[in-house]
């Protein structure tokens, strides 16, 4: 064969190795059997973390069927060859990119989801929640200046752009949407096609998952009357010291009717009612029990929710939603509205809606320069809108018809996600500091926009990898391999790269697993690692540029 065609297969087929290795599919783990209720008779903030029994980040690789078993066990080799080569190429570069332990970058700025509210990546804090829907603690932060460029995506569902670093990868059903309008809908998204994706990878036709709360722990001292009214409380409502105030347009007597007797009902007293002349306020004043409305925050750019209420029973909440939804809500022609100037309580909305089935965009809205009698009023940032429309908002309330639009179906709910779709990909020039955090157990974090992951985990690939040719073959050098991905991987994470405890053992390291990938490859040249067809096609299409040249 032409040498040059030779090179040019090599230098295609580690291009093609990365790619492969990074769209391998995830496992799910399914939800636990036992009983995932549990009720508490008292008040206060639950110290559970916010969790999903949704899966493990292990990728790997399933058969094909209709394949022979020496196919199959060819294609899974293939597979745990292609993990060792890029374990051994990160083991070479003591487990950092550049100089860096962790590769994959975010602009300062950006804002992630912590346990229990939120923060900027560069200022994260002790736990963040990850793809899995729980609390995990953040080990270490990194920091770098950055020159170059990030993948700019635009993603459904908010007008809220996610930018990252090329590597760093999204988790996302990738390959499901279809040109052709609406043949996605049909048959829905399977979770069993989720992978992670470089940012560099991801493109019109994938969806970003972002993980549905699901633990339920309930509180017996809040009835769905109550949690109505901590809705209202959210959307009109003001606490000073003892007194909580509820304050409503005077032309709103069905709603001032409401609060007043939802505060009856659970305080079994009348409020005072001061009636002025475009407003009415609606008053209790009682210490002890207005100290959970100080929970949802002071301020309306500081209202917010506690995490108690978004693990509550599905029908409490909605019964919350209904109350929130009424005071600060409105419905347009196509979508119903809620508009908020808080930031943290658009995101722990959007936890809530998405636990509760509800797709819905997330909007950023400059609110302008407003007068009243001459003097003008200068925001001191944006609103936020969240959106539900078509069949979601139809969902939400039963009486709302919007038309015939079904806006609201263009994302995919799941058992344990949301799916939202990837509008659009560019690469945009970036200059500045960039962040990234390393994360107990999960290594991922999550954004408005779904989850993201931070540092690749090679070693989980490979065990995973080597397990399930375990099983399809029973042959111990599976087991060896296990094993060794097990024992590196401690030393392999960002916090001991940073340490700089093994950087004399990492070349010893990347020596085991050149001598792994010769033991189930037979070679230690890479071109085995790329099956017949592609090798096929990447010489064919080097024969006919060659031509063209």
């Amino acid at each position: 064969m032409n040498t040059q065609i030779v090179a040019v297969i090599i230098s295609e087929g580690a291009k093609l190795i990365g790619q492969l290795y990074r769209n391998r599919p995830i496992t799910l783990r399914q939800p636990s059997p036992l009983k995932d209720v549990e009720t508490r008779a008292t008040g206060g903030a639950s110290e559970e973390p916010l969790e999903l029994e949704v899966g493990s980040p292990y990728p790997v690789a399933k058969p094909a069927y209709g394949v022979s078993d020496a196919e199959t066990i060819a294609y899974q080799n293939r597979e745990l060859g292609k993990a060792l080569l890029l374990m051994e190429l990160h083991l070479q570069q003591k487990c950092k990119i550049n100089g860096t332990p962790c590769d994959c970058c975010l602009p300062e700025g950006t804002t992630i989801y912590t346990n229990p509210g939120i923060a900027t990546i560069e200022r994260p804090g002790d736990k963040v929640i990850t793809h899995t829907g729980q609390a995990r603690k953040v080990t270490k932060t990194f920091e770098r200046e950055y020159n170059g460029f990030l993948n700019e995506l635009s993603i459904g569902y908010t007008n809220i752009p996610l930018r990252l670093s090329p590597e760093h990868q999204a988790l996302v059903a990738t390959g499901v949407r279809k040109r052709q309008r609406d043949i996605w809908r049909k048959t829905g998204i399977s979770e069993d096609s989720l992978k992670w994706v470089p940012a560099v990878d991801l493109g019109d036709q994938d969806f970003i998952a972002f993980p549905r709360l699901k633990k339920t722990i309930d509180r017996a001292d809040i009835d769905t009357g109550f949690a109505e009214l901590l809705g209202w409380y959210l959307a009109e409502g003001s606490c000073t010291g003892s007194r909580i105030t509820f304050s409503l347009g005077k032309g709103e007597p069905q709603n001032i009717s409401r609060v007043k007797a939802l505060i009856k009902d659970k305080f079994k007293v009348d409020p005072k009612v001061y009636v002025k002349p475009t407003v009415v306020h609606i008053c209790y004043t009682n210490k002890q029990d207005v100290a959970i409305f100080h929970e949802f925050g002071l301020g309306a750019r500081n209202k917010t929710l506690p995490q108690w209420l978004l693990l509550l029973p599905h029908y409490k909440q909605r019964a919350f939603l209904k109350g929130a939804f009424a005071g600060d809500g409105h419905v347009a022609k196509y979508s119903i509205v809620y508009t908020t100037t808080s930031e943290i309580l658009a995101y722990k909305l959007r936890l809530l809606l998405f636990r509760l089935g509800h797709l819905h965009s997330v909007m950023t809205r400059e609110i302008g320069i407003s007068y009243i009698n001459g003097r003008p009023i200068i925001p001191r940032g944006p609103r936020y809108d969240l959106l539900i429309s078509g069949d979601a908002a139809r969902a939400l309330d039963s009486s709302f018809s919007g038309g015939t639009r079904t806006s609201g179906n263009h994302g995919w709910i799941s058992k344990n996600y949301a799916f939202l779709p990837i509008k659009s990909n560019k690469q945009v020039p970036f200059s500045g500091m960039v962040y990234n955090i390393a994360v107990a157990e999960d290594e991922s974090y999550l954004t408005i926009h779904g989850a993201i992951h931070n540092c690749e985990k090679h070693p989980m690939a490979i065990e995973a990898l080597s397990e399930e040719a375990l099983g399809m073959t029973g042959d111990s050098k599976y087991s060896d391999i296990t094993a060794w991905a097990r024992r590196v991987a401690p030393n392999t994470s960002a916090v001991a790269s940073a340490s700089g405890d093994y950087d004399e053992l990492y070349p010893q390291l990347a020596q085991e697993a050149r001598v792994f990938r010769k033991r189930i490859m037979g070679t230690e040249d890479i071109k085995a690692l790329i099956s017949p067809e592609e090798r096929a096609r990447i010489t064919a299409e080097t024969i006919s540029r060659l031509k063209e040249e």
